[in-house]
């Protein structure tokens, strides 16, 4: 992942809604990979104001396009403020 090659985040959380694909992320054993966490899809198992950077890969294909605006806004309350 190149999150962890460059070196810019010192702690990364991955949401995967797949059991295989989860075991793929633990296999690549990132250095700064802290978990992988089975994702429902809709519910972010963390508070507001949490993480510093939210990177959505390989996400926009499988959501209509109203419940993509509304997300992408309900993302940013996980973001903290600085």
């Amino acid at each position: 992942m190149w999150l962890d090659k460059a070196n810019i985040c010192n702690k990364i959380c991955a949401f995967e809604i797949s059991d295989s694909a989860i075991q793929k992320i633990k296999a690549r054993q990132l250095k700064n990979l802290v978990d992988v966490i089975r994702f429902d899809g809709y519910k972010i198992p963390f508070e507001d104001n949490f993480f510093d950077l939210i990177i959505c890969s390989h996400v926009i294909e499988h959501v209509n396009t109203l419940d993509f605006y509304s997300d992408v806004f309900l993302s940013f309350r996980y973001l903290k403020s600085s």
